[in-house]
């Protein structure tokens, strides 16, 4: 019984450090009004162009990808290489944390994805073609601040 009760306080604890996400020094995140950019894999990156996926997005979030070059909007063999973002975007307006459930992902090269569980998303606006929205997050020399726009793909 002794050892149950001892285990509790540590429980206790353990679950109150499970916070909501915070940016790095603490506070809620900000996005600087500009067009997405950052670096990704040592080189610096700047958003074009993006769209979704029908098939991996649900009613929760619009799977994203963000290329840094053009390409034909909604035609997954005509997608740039890497480096490029990959963004769920939430499916309603507003300010989200980044966290273990929701987060951005720098693909360095194929097959290798690194994912930034720190800052946030803002969706500032849906029509029926297209979301736009605002992030900012970093992982381990790769980061991202900005806003874009990217396609609704059927």
């Amino acid at each position: 019984m002794r050892r149950r009760l001892f285990l509790l306080p540590s429980l206790v604890l353990a679950l109150a450090a499970c916070g909501a996400p915070e940016d790095d020094d603490g506070t809620a995140f900000t996005v600087a009004d500009q067009v997405l950019s950052g670096e990704i894999a040592g080189q610096p990156w700047t958003f074009v162009q993006g769209s979704t996926n029908a098939f991996l997005s649900d009613a929760e979030g619009w799977f994203s990808k963000l290329h840094a070059a053009p390409y034909t909007s909604c035609d997954e063999f005509t997608e740039p290489d890497p480096p490029y973002m990959l963004v769920n975007v939430p499916t309603t307006l507003g300010e989200h944390l980044y966290g273990l459930h929701l987060n951005a992902t720098f693909v360095t090269e194929p097959g290798v994805n690194m994912i930034g569980t720190t800052g946030g998303i803002i969706v500032t606006e849906i029509t029926e073609t297209t979301v736009t929205a605002g992030l900012k997050t970093s992982y381990e020399g790769h980061h991202a601040e900005g806003f874009f726009t990217v396609d609704l793909c059927p």
